[in-house]
């Protein structure tokens, strides 16, 4: 044995159609370096995407109008939750490399952003990831750095973005979250560890990665809203508290998250509105 393999797909053609249902798209890997695309890829999965972001650079997205319209170009939704997602894993491999996104050929698609590439992610506990992504680090990432400094000067979509981060961080991103998926995997791999450092001669490794990546899923939160604070002029957090008050147990929902069984804690940003139901 040649020890664990990574199986992926192919984000492809075939990926969206098995996938996502779409059995025709434009299908871009990181837009903003020619070389990653064929000269006839350009000509026509790129064309929509161009003119889409010429607009971005030439209107003021705080506009209604503006805005409105941008909602109807792109997935806000998920384009949220793939910016949060890779600025919580850290990966300083992106948003300049790794964008991978599709738009269906149909009428009212909109561009949609799939994580691809996390090589370097998870590496460091306290990487600044709010600055990495607003500020132009690097000359090829200056487009996705401009849609979302952007986007974050319209009120609406600020308020959409802190309050998915805060939601996010309440739950699939929490420590509780990462750490079940953590577990789940060193479960997974276990076994065949043994069979990779005999063939790889590695010793120590594993146990030092686990531990390393239990570490960054109990502190990575608190530092992630830390950061959104300083980097986006925040007012600071709250932890709220929501408890049980009579039995059989009840739930909750905040802003339309999975519902929480009581009692349960979460940690929200200061100015912002949550809704609930309990």
């Amino acid at each position: 044995p040649w020890g664990i393999y990574h199986i992926r797909e192919s984000i492809d053609q075939r990926f969206l159609e098995e996938n996502f249902a779409v059995p025709s798209a434009d299908l871009s890997d990181t837009p903003n370096i020619p070389s990653r695309q064929s000269a006839k890829q350009r000509a026509v999965d790129l064309v929509h995407w161009e003119q889409f972001m010429a607009f971005v650079e030439e209107n003021d997205l705080s506009d209604p109008a503006n805005y409105d319209y941008l909602k109807t170009q792109i997935d806000l939704e998920n384009f949220v939750d793939y910016y949060l997602l890779e600025m919580y894993a850290g990966n300083t491999d992106w948003p300049h490399h790794n964008v991978h996104q599709f738009r269906p050929r149909t009428q009212g698609g909109r561009w949609e952003w799939i994580v691809w590439d996390n090589d370097r992610a998870f590496e460091r506990i306290d990487r600044q990831m709010v600055d990495h992504v607003l500020v132009a680090t690097h000359p090829l990432g200056q487009p996705m750095e401009m849609l979302l400094n952007k986007l974050l000067a319209n009120p609406e979509f600020h308020a959409l973005f802190i309050t998915r981060a805060a939601d996010l961080l309440n739950t699939s991103l929490s420590t509780a979250g990462v750490q079940a998926q953590i577990n789940e995997l060193t479960a997974q791999l276990g076994g065949d560890i043994q069979i990779e450092q005999d063939r790889w001669d590695i010793s120590g490794e594993w146990a030092d990665t686990v531990h390393y990546r239990t570490d960054f899923a109990a502190q990575r939160p608190d530092l992630m809203r830390q950061h959104f604070v300083e980097s986006l002029a925040l007012e600071g957090t709250a932890q709220i508290s929501f408890n049980q008050g009579s039995e059989p147990p009840g739930w909750i929902v905040v802003n339309e998250t999975d519902p929480q069984q009581l009692p349960w804690t979460g940690v929200y940003f200061l100015g912002t509105d949550i809704e609930l139901r309990a």
